[in-house]
Formats: structure tokens, C-alpha cells, sequence
């Protein structure tokens, strides 16, 4: 959904426009985001590869292959392996909107994360989680500003998201979940939280391969 290739076709094939994104942080963080046609993808039920990147779910783990470069102003190898390993997976799934049009499923909100990508100090292992979003339009069209967080906790994890919508109502939805996946509507604290994925322009660090 972040690529100008995507934006610029029209938003006809996602599958022409496809990309595995990976982004470190902190001194000498790299960026990458390369956009690559239909025939880079492939996919089964249990994987989906992009290029040279790929992830697959074990049963018990998604393994995340990573072969990238980044983008400038460092433009360098990103190689390693990330594994995300579930305490349990939630079949909660939140409308973001009246119609159902843009859904976002918190599969795995309380996980163990391990990476091990090959640069100095690109190791971690601890709190993770998987969501994702799914839309039939595009954001921007029915959203104006939007962030969510998400805040590991001594019960499980907990989870906020917040929208403005384009008719001027709000999304506040607060959820905690329980290790067994199980889930549970809260009060939304006031203010914004976690990270913020705003509308952006078409102009970026990305990369693009046919």
C-alpha cells in the first residue's frame, strides 16, 4: 500500500506492485523497499515470496527470509533471519469503518520475536507481534489521520487504534488480549499512541525491479 509504483498504475494489479519491507532503527538503520512485478511472487498457503525475501508459516512459527538492499543514503546488503513465534493466534478482526470496507486483524498481538540479521548489533530477541490490515479502498479515501500502538503487559498485550475518518467520526477502539489469544474491548485513555501511519506523498526512498 506504500508504494508510487502501486499508486501511479492506478491500483489495478497489487500483485505487479509487491515488495517485502524491512526498516532498523537507530544508529546506522537501514531502509528497504524494493517494488517488484507479478513475476517475483509466488505463493502458497503456508508462504509468500517476494525476489529474493520470503516468509513461511510452520505451523508453530513464521520464518522471515530477508535478501534486501537498502535504500540511500546507506545503501547496503540486508540479510538475515527473523522468526515471530505466537503464544496464541486471536481470530478478533476490527472494522475500521461502518461498510467493513478496511479491516485490521491483530493475528498474533502477544509473541516472541528472535532476529538475527547479518550486521553488528542487528540481533534482538523479545517482545514481537503480526497484525495486519486489509482495505478495499484505499486508505487515504476513507481515512484522514490514523496511528494504533501496541504495549506488551504482564497479562498478554494490549492494543489501541485510533482513526479520524473522512465523514468526521472517530475510531477509539482499546483491546486487551489474554496469552490464550482471547480478547476483550477496554477504555480507550485519551491521546494518540505508538507509531503513525499518516497518507503520504509519492516521493521516497524506494527502489523498484521488473
Amino acid at each position: 500500500m506504500f508504494s508510487p509504483w502501486y499508486a501511479w498504475s492506478g491500483r489495478g494489479d497489487p500483485a505487479n506492485n509487491c515488495c517485502i519491507n524491512v526498516a532498523t532503527y537507530g544508529r546506522g538503520g537501514r531502509f528497504t523497499m524494493t517494488d517488484r512485478g507479478r513475476s517475483a511472487l509466488r505463493r502458497s498457503p503456508d508462504s509468500l515470496t517476494v525476489g529474493p525475501s520470503s516468509m513461511r508459516w510452520t505451523g508453530t512459527q513464521l520464518v522471515i527470509d530477508i535478501d534486501e538492499v537498502s535504500s540511500p543514503p546507506i545503501i547496503s546488503a540486508v540479510r538475515g533471519q527473523i522468526t515471530v513465534t505466537p503464544k496464541a493466534i486471536t481470530d478478533v478482526e476490527l472494522p475500521l469503518t461502518a461498510d467493513g470496507a478496511h479491516i485490521w486483524r491483530p493475528f498474533a498481538p502477544s509473541s516472541r520475536i528472535n532476529v538475527n540479521l547479518a550486521a553488528k548489533g542487528w540481533q534482538f530477541d523479545g517482545h514481537g507481534y503480526f497484525d495486519a490490515n486489509f482495505g478495499m479502498r484505499p486508505l487515504e479515501d476513507d481515512f484522514s489521520y490514523w496511528t494504533w500502538g501496541r504495549f506488551p503487559t504482564r497479562a498478554g498485550a494490549t492494543c489501541f487504534y485510533d482513526a479520524t475518518r473522512r465523514d468526521g467520526t472517530q475510531l477509539n477502539a482499546a483491546m486487551a488480549f489474554q496469552p490464550d489469544g482471547s480478547a476483550a474491548h477496554i477504555t480507550a485513555p485519551p491521546g494518540r499512541y505508538s507509531q503513525c501511519w499518516m497518507h503520504h506523498s509519492t516521493r521516497g526512498p524506494w527502489s523498484r525491479q521488473r
